[in-house]
C-alpha cells in the first residue's frame, strides 16, 4: 500500500469487475494523466516515429495480445474508451518500454545495415542524465527475506530509474485491481504509469514483481526494421508488460513461470 511519504504524490486508482469494466474505470479516473502520457510519447524523439510504432502495434502487439492475453487486450479497450482515446494509444503506453529500445529505421536506401534489427543507442534515461554511464542507468531491485526483517515479513523494493517527467507531470498511479470472482484471479496492487496495466507490484497470493532492464551485446528485436516499415510480416507477440501482469495474475511462482 502507499506509504505516508508517497501517498500525497500518486493517485490511488481502485478498479473492480470484468476486464472491460475495470479498464473503463481506470481510463475514466485518470483520463488527464493518460492524455499527458500519450502526448509525451508521441512527441518526436521520445520513441520511434508514430507511423512505425503504429504498424508494430497493429501487426505485432494486437495479434500477440489476442493470442496470449485476450483479457488484457479487452481491459486496454476499456481504458481507451474510458479515457476517450484510441486503443492503439493505450497499447503505445503499455509497449512504451519495448518501443523505447527500438531506433528509427535508416532513411538511406544504400545503408547495408538498414534491414538489421536495431536497438536504440540511447534511452530516455540517458537523455535526461547524460553523465551517467549506461551500465548504471537502469533500475535496481532488492528483496529482503523474512529472516532479515523485524516483523518476519518479506519485502521487495525497487528504485525506478526514469526521467522526472513522470513525477513533474503527475503521470504515475497506484493501481489496485480486484477482478470479478468468476475470473478466479488474485487482487493486485501496482505502481505504474497511468494507462498501463502493469509495471511493478504484488498480488493477494503473496507474489511480488520488480523488473529491471538488463542490456547486453546480443540484444536483438524479434523482427527486422524492414518489417516495421512495411516490407515484411511481423510475428504476433505481446509487449513485455503483458508478461509482468500475467505473472502477477498467477497464484504461485511456479504457475507464473508457465
Amino acid at each position: 500500500m502507499p506509504s505516508e511519504e508517497s501517498g500525497d504524490h500518486y493517485q490511488h486508482v481502485v478498479v473492480h469487475g470484468l476486464p472491460y469494466d475495470r479498464g473503463f474505470s481506470h481510463g475514466q479516473q485518470v483520463k488527464d494523466k493518460i492524455l499527458r502520457n500519450i502526448t509525451h510519447y508521441k512527441q518526436p524523439g521520445n520513441l520511434i516515429a508514430w507511423p512505425t510504432a503504429l504498424r508494430i502495434i497493429r501487426e505485432c502487439y494486437i495479434p500477440g495480445l489476442e493470442n496470449y492475453w485476450l483479457s488484457g487486450l479487452t481491459e486496454m479497450r476499456g481504458v481507451a474508451d474510458g479515457a476517450g482515446v484510441d486503443l492503439e494509444d493505450i497499447i503505445l503506453l503499455n509497449a512504451r518500454y519495448d518501443l523505447s529500445h527500438i531506433s528509427n529505421p535508416s532513411t538511406t536506401e544504400n545503408d547495408p545495415t538498414r534491414s538489421l534489427p536495431k536497438l536504440a543507442s540511447e534511452t530516455e534515461d540517458e537523455r535526461y542524465y547524460p553523465s551517467y554511464p549506461r551500465a548504471s542507468s537502469e533500475c535496481t531491485s532488492a528483496i529482503i527475506l523474512s529472516e532479515a526483517t523485524g516483523d518476519g515479513e518479506v519485502y521487495t523494493a525497487q528504485n525506478w530509474d526514469m526521467s522526472d517527467r513522470l513525477l513533474k507531470e503527475d503521470g504515475i498511479i497506484y493501481l489496485e485491481v480486484h477482478p470479478h470472482p468468476s475470473e478466479n484471479l488474485p487482487s493486485l496492487f501496482l505502481v505504474t504509469e497511468a494507462g498501463q496495466l502493469c509495471r511493478s507490484g504484488m498480488n493477494s497470493d503473496g507474489l511480488g514483481l520488480c523488473a529491471n532492464s538488463l542490456c547486453s551485446s546480443i540484444d536483438a528485436l524479434p523482427f527486422s526494421m524492414d518489417d516495421a516499415v512495411g516490407k515484411g510480416k511481423m510475428p504476433a507477440i505481446p509487449p513485455s508488460s503483458a508478461l509482468r501482469r500475467l505473472f502477477l495474475e498467477s497464484p504461485s511462482y511456479a504457475d507464473g513461470l508457465k
